[in-house]
């Protein structure tokens, strides 16, 4: 495994892939992460983190000369030491789903814009470093600013999987407009992400009026 040089066509054609089933599942997850990310909050950065594990795991592998099992073990392992440390330790949670997003999402807006090559990456990696101090610009906010990103994300793709194994000629017509205009999934995605927003910052705000259990303080 390698890891993708287009996120969105990649993401695209793995969701044709898959069953409606499972689109249906990715797409009730990411209403969910949309929606009500911020009462579960070092879950959903557990995920994120151990994702981000995996993937540098399988890519540190090469560097190291190690065979293709030996780096997908290594990816494993990452992850779930990722994982758990996300899970037990609330700030290592928001810090490295901070990092592991940001890094993502610029790595797919330069990709949008037609930026490729050695740039590409450079600016990857200064996305990861905005993450590393967003928590900390943010504090309040970052939990449910990187939910609902990820959650818009989760659900665009899950559409994508839906449309195509309910209507393929819908599902085509998308990726082609997708493809053809480079933007189109962006602004779908700060749609989304805004919307879910919105939402969840006014229930957060009715749990510390209330005095909800649920709502989890991940930066405290």
């Amino acid at each position: 495994m390698s890891f993708p040089t287009d996120v969105q066509i990649f993401a695209f054609r793995w969701a044709a892939t898959q069953t409606a089933m499972t689109m249906m599942v990715l797409f009730m997850f990411g209403m969910l992460f949309n929606f009500q990310g911020f009462r579960f909050g070092r879950l959903v950065c557990g995920l994120i983190a151990g994702l981000g594990g995996l993937v540098i795991g399988e890519a540190v592998a090469p560097l190291l000369g190690q065979a293709q099992v030996s780096g997908t073990a290594l990816g494993i392992g990452v992850a779930v030491v990722l994982f758990l440390v996300s899970v037990l330790a609330k700030r290592a949670a928001i810090f490295l789903s901070s990092i592991f997003t940001s890094a993502l999402l610029v790595f797919y807006m330069s990709n949008q814009l037609g930026i490729k090559g050695d740039a590409q990456w450079i600016m990857m990696a200064a996305g990861g470093g905005l993450g590393l101090f967003l928590p900390m610009m943010m504090k309040r906010h970052v939990l449910i600013i990187l939910t609902v990103v990820q959650g818009a994300a989760m659900m665009i793709v899950a559409f994508i999987g839906l449309t195509n194994a309910a209507a393929p000629s819908l599902s085509g017509t998308l990726r082609e407009w997708a493809a053809t205009y480079p933007l189109l999934m962006p602004m779908f995605l700060l749609m989304i992400s805004v919307m879910g927003y919105s939402f969840q910052a006014n229930a957060k705000q009715g749990d510390m009026t209330t005095g909800g259990s649920f709502a989890e303080t991940v930066t405290d």
